[in-house]
């Protein structure tokens, strides 16, 4: 048995059999529960992940999650998986990276989409000569030319009638970043749009549809739409709220939660360059392939008898589970795993290390462990929200000093320890209002409740 913080080596994993494929998960590698196991991506790409880990200090977790989104987003409606007959799924991914201020969300992000954002400013640098050339046409000229279209990536606005706009312009499939994932959630009501219901079709990969008297219909027959972004601890409460821990919107969110996600530290690493150009040429390849009809791929035989064993082990939890945002966030993993599985497989083929005529036993294997990662993940921001004690979410300065104090005591007591931790006597104060840690017994007496 391997300790909990060995990796087992990627050779390993992969030779796992689907007999094998739950212990493991339960009993060998239980990175697969704490901690991205990026041993199932490409030899280059793992890398990639080790380098800027070193350089940047960024945590792995988000930047192997950024990575899996980054794919979703650059393949987009251009390959599918067929679970079944007349099952379809594209891999389309929400992901949020949870941390606090200062942990690398969004500079592991602008690593991460570098490319994708070179290719969106390419394509809006031929867009402005278009239109610039469009514009220089005389009124008889322009009504045989087609007004020139902004070939899109992504895109950061809220409103969701400039995300359909955008996506009616977009078939390929468009994304959605925010630097903080709270301004996304906080304007689904915003809008006269059924913005939660719109977000929700793209997910499933239907189509939508909005009508407007002053403009004309926008009709997408098929959305994609893949969400990345970032939120503090913090901020969960407000995704929870409005009924979107009900409604199935936060149940399709895959989360990235790291237990300890500090500041990073400062150090003499470079990032070798080699490690970005590689990185670049794997997306560019996925970008460039022959896109002219949706490539559609089955599931092998064997890697459909490892996918079956491991549903019915995730169909056990969900059942156990009953109702709840837990029981929601299982019950969606299954199609998560499939659409990981499919971009996993991409990945390989782009690395050269697969084909891709079908979704292999190594993709699902690895689907399965990453979900079981994120179902990790899922369960622990439930408990952030519905369990866990009020003190576990100050930060480590306040948590310190909250742990220093006597179950009872007084004001001045409180106001001295909190002098030795460097707390200011008005935050203790605010920190007595703060629900759940502290009950006032007296004029000036507390006792701690968390």
């Amino acid at each position: 048995m391997k300790s909990d913080n060995q990796q087992i080596s990627p050779q390993e994993f992969t030779s796992i059999g689907s007999e094998k494929i739950i212990s493991h998960l339960n009993a060998v590698n239980e990175k697969a529960r704490t901690g991205f196991p990026v041993e199932v991506f490409p030899t280059k790409i793992r890398e990639f992940i080790t380098a800027a880990n070193a350089a940047y200090n960024f945590p792995m977790e988000y930047l192997a999650s950024s990575i899996l989104w980054a794919i979703s987003l650059i393949n987009a409606r251009t390959t599918k998986v067929i679970p079944k007959t007349g099952w379809e799924e594209s891999a389309v991914l929400w992901i949020a990276l949870i941390g606090k201020a200062g942990s690398a969300k969004s500079p592991v992000i602008k690593l991460i989409t570098k490319p994708i954002v070179d290719l969106d400013r390419i394509a809006n640098q031929v867009y402005e000569q278009e239109m610039a050339r469009y514009n220089s046409l005389s009124s008889e000229e322009k009504a045989s030319e087609v007004l020139p279209v902004r070939k899109s990536f992504f895109t950061m606005d809220a409103s969701i009638e400039s995300l359909m706009r955008t996506h009616y312009e977009n078939q390929r499939g468009i994304g959605v970043y925010f630097d903080e994932l709270s301004a996304w959630w906080g304007n689904l009501d915003r809008y006269q749009s059924n913005s939660e219901g719109v977000y929700l079709s793209a997910w499933d990969g239907s189509g939508n549809k909005i009508d407007r008297l002053s403009r004309n219909s926008i009709y997408i027959e098929e959305m994609f739409v893949p969400v990345l972004g970032g939120t503090q601890p913090s901020k969960l409460q407000s995704l929870a709220s409005e009924g979107r821990d009900s409604s199935g919107f936060m149940a399709r969110i895959l989360y990235c939660f790291p237990n300890n996600a500090m500041k990073g530290r400062w150090n003499k690493t470079q990032l070798d360059p080699s490690h970005l150009i590689y990185w670049t040429n794997i997306l560019t390849i996925i970008y460039e392939r022959d896109s002219s009809g949706i490539q559609k791929l089955p599931i092998s035989d064997n890697a459909y008898d490892i996918l079956e064993k491991w549903q019915h082990y995730n169909a056990e939890q969900v059942d156990e589970l009953g109702e709840g945002l837990q029981a929601e966030m299982y019950n969606k993993a299954e199609r998560q795993c499939i659409r990981i599985a499919l971009l996993l497989q991409i990945l390989y083929w782009a690395c050269g290390e697969e084909d891709i005529q079908s979704v292999e036993p190594r993709a699902v294997k690895s689907a399965i462990a990453v979900t079981e990662y994120f179902k990790a993940q899922a369960k622990k921001v439930c408990d952030y929200l519905y369990d866990s004690n009020p003190a576990d979410k100050l930060p480590k300065k306040k948590r310190d000093f909250y742990n220093a104090l006597p179950d009872a005591f007084e004001a001045k007591v409180a106001i001295e320890i909190a002098s030795a931790h460097k707390i200011s006597r008005a935050t203790f104060y605010r920190m007595t209002r703060t629900e759940g840690l502290f009950q006032k017994t007296g004029s000036k007496e507390y006792t701690k409740t968390a």
